[in-house]
């Protein structure tokens, strides 16, 4: 099911681990209490500028939170 390109999205990523054989157990592995912090922090700064990201350009928004 496509929902088409009229809405906005907000992804968060992770980096990649730097060999290929590691890929899984990176992506799928637990956080570390330092990355389970800075989620928290960046939770906390997506609800604080949640009326932002739904109604300021793409760059205005990051050029404010970056």
């Amino acid at each position: 099911m496509s929902l088409g390109k009229d809405f906005k999205r907000l992804k968060i990523g992770v980096s990649h681990p730097g060999r290929k054989n590691e890929v899984t157990n990176w992506v799928l592995g637990k956080f570390k209490p330092a990355e389970t912090q800075l989620l928290e922090d960046l939770y906390k700064k997506i609800i604080a500028h949640k009326d932002k990201i739904f109604s300021l350009e793409i760059e205005k928004l990051q050029n404010l939170v970056n």
